[in-house]
């Protein structure tokens, strides 16, 4: 039996934290203790519902590297950054564009920020960035609704 509440069944902790952050952190078997388990559940079931998609690729020798969760001064971010709270990633999706996700999810593709109702289905979703190539999802499970915003 785990002593985890949810561990991935889709990814590696590789695909989620720098190559920084996991080597600093190699010797350790307990990675998923960091993360909200509501963070997981939502990125497993993100590839469920629209395929195969890349968050970090660095483990196959790809380029992507600060997509999931890094440390403060690896790459520039706001203090604020879910990516630094173990809660954001950049996902690019093999099967959909960024943008068809977003309206497959919310129903349009959003022009400015705001407040949305929760997602049916994906309520651990609570923010998304809009207008932009990648898709970029916030987990958190102390908000209702999802603030959806474009990139400035």
């Amino acid at each position: 039996m785990s002593k985890f509440k949810y561990v991935c069944d889709n990814f590696c902790i590789e695909e989620l934290v720098s190559p920084q952050v996991y080597k600093d952190r190699a010797h350790r078997q307990d990675w998923w203790r960091f993360f909200d388990p509501i963070a997981l559940e939502g990125l497993d079931k993100l590839r469920e519902r629209f395929g195969p998609m890349t968050i970090n690729n660095y483990k196959w020798g790809g380029d992507r590297k600060f997509s999931g969760y890094h440390a403060k001064g690896e790459y520039k971010r706001s203090e604020y950054s879910g990516h630094r709270a173990w809660g954001s990633f950049d996902i690019l999706f093999n099967n959909h564009t960024a943008e068809e996700v977003r309206i497959m999810l919310l129903g349009d593709e959003p022009k400015v920020a705001g407040y949305r109702p929760s997602i049916k289905g994906f309520e651990e979703i609570t923010e998304l960035e809009v207008g932009i190539s990648w898709f970029h999802v916030r987990f958190n499970s102390n908000i209702e609704g999802v603030l959806v915003y474009p990139i400035s």
